[in-house]
């Protein structure tokens, strides 16, 4: 590896702070925490499309719909970091019974909360965002030449993204 310091990222985004928390879900609640080390960073945005309609052979816009909400989320972790969070969704996955016919683990079907907390080099509030209900939908690696360590960008299917705004107050798009 590189002689440098590896600073993590939210969003591509150099941070000062960065604490990343997974917990797996058990029937829609906490269950076990799921280790995670030798991550570069995470991504997350969240859009809402908004439509709207008018009368029949109307200009003037008449109503707006609530909008359709898009999630879209990763995990970049370093390959050594990687396996073993990979094993331990495999683990639990085969502890519920979660597997193809051939009884390998499907760990893209093992639900997660990340829990992500962080604040940017150049300005000290910290930021708390929760990823609920998460779940892995593809992993892709980035190999590169030399010393530098292969990144692995696992994209997240997630409920809903939240941030929290307050001692006990959550806000979302």
């Amino acid at each position: 590896m590189a002689d440098e310091p590896t600073r993590n990222t939210v969003n591509r985004r150099e941070v000062g702070y960065f604490n990343l928390s997974v917990t797996a879900l058990v029937a829609g609640d906490n269950g076990p925490e799921i280790p995670v080390s030798d991550l570069k960073g995470a991504n997350y945005q969240t859009t809402r499309a908004v439509g709207k309609s008018g009368g029949a052979g109307s200009i003037r816009r008449t109503r707006r719909t609530r909008g359709l909400r898009t999630y879209t989320n990763s995990l970049v972790f370093y390959r050594s970091g990687w396996l073993p969070f990979k094993a331990r969704l495999a683990a639990i996955a085969k502890e519920r019974g979660i597997v193809d016919e051939d009884g390998r683990a499907l760990i893209g079907e093992v639900s997660f909360n990340v829990l992500l907390t962080y604040s940017w080099l150049d300005d000290e509030a910290i930021q708390t965002i929760k990823l609920e209900d998460s779940q892995i939908i593809d992993e892709s690696e980035a190999v590169t030449e030399g010393e530098a360590p292969n990144e692995i960008t696992v994209g997240l299917d997630t409920i809903v993204n939240c941030e929290k705004v307050g001692d006990d107050l959550w806000a979302t798009l």
